[in-house]
């Protein structure tokens, strides 16, 4: 059985990112190139904490036309981490350092 657990597993990889810096495993100002190999288009100076507050640039890797092409060619193929990353495109700004999100649907829930 299969369950699709979509941005649910945000949570669950934030949180372990989170614990790994709590027990000086890592830090969240290591960049990506500490812990990644290179790929096209992901800016190794790009550091944890700017993934986890989404203010890294990187493009959502989910919502390319190379990926829904390689989708819509194979839709039951287990793909590697590398495949995935490749459908990455150009990055969408130049990280930043902060972040000010308005979430005014929340405050009127």
């Amino acid at each position: 059985m299969q369950f699709g657990i979509a941005s649910n597993s945000k949570l669950f990889t934030a949180v372990a990112l989170l614990k790994l810096a709590e027990n000086n495993i890592i830090s969240l100002e290591d960049s990506l190139h500490e812990w990644l190999p290179d790929f096209d288009n992901i800016d190794h100076n790009v550091t944890i904490r700017q993934l986890l507050n989404h203010t890294s640039g990187i493009s959502d890797m989910f919502s390319t036309k190379a990926q829904l092409d390689s989708i819509n060619k194979n839709p039951n193929r287990n793909w590697t981490p590398e495949e995935v990353l490749s459908w990455i495109e150009p990055m969408q700004f130049t990280p930043v350092s902060y972040t000010h999100l308005t979430l005014p649907t929340s405050d009127l829930v």
